[in-house]
């Protein structure tokens, strides 16, 4: 995949279109319709390995009424006290590896996995 390709008259972003009659792969223009033959025929690439390894947002997933929730779970966190925590499976983790649960606190956000000890 080579990447974004930009218009030589106008510098806008290219765009791939197949043309079903040639065969072909196509970059064109939505503003001026210039049109150019891609290079590569590679349109997307999902790299899963990669994808997976991406840092995890956690504060975000304490709106999601989706998610389970739990009381009475104190958080962690210095100077909090809150006992209301979203809980879920570790989003990075593959099926192969152990069952990891993260707590993210409702009140300040923070995230912790539980002590099994």
């Amino acid at each position: 995949m080579s990447g974004i390709k930009f218009c030589p008259e106008c510098n806008n972003m290219l765009f791939a279109k197949e043309v079903k009659a040639d065969h072909a792969l196509m970059l064109h223009c939505m503003i001026c319709e210039y049109s150019q033959q891609a290079e590569d025929k590679c349109v997307l690439k999902n790299d899963a390995a990669t994808s997976s390894q991406v840092r995890f947002n956690f504060a975000d997933v304490v709106a999601d009424p989706t998610l389970p929730r739990a009381s009475g779970v104190l958080c962690p966190a210095d100077g909090c006290g809150n006992t209301e925590a979203v809980f879920m499976k570790d989003p990075g983790s593959k099926d192969t590896e152990g069952l990891t649960l993260y707590f993210i606190c409702t009140a300040c956000k923070h995230s912790w996995k539980p002590d099994l000890s």
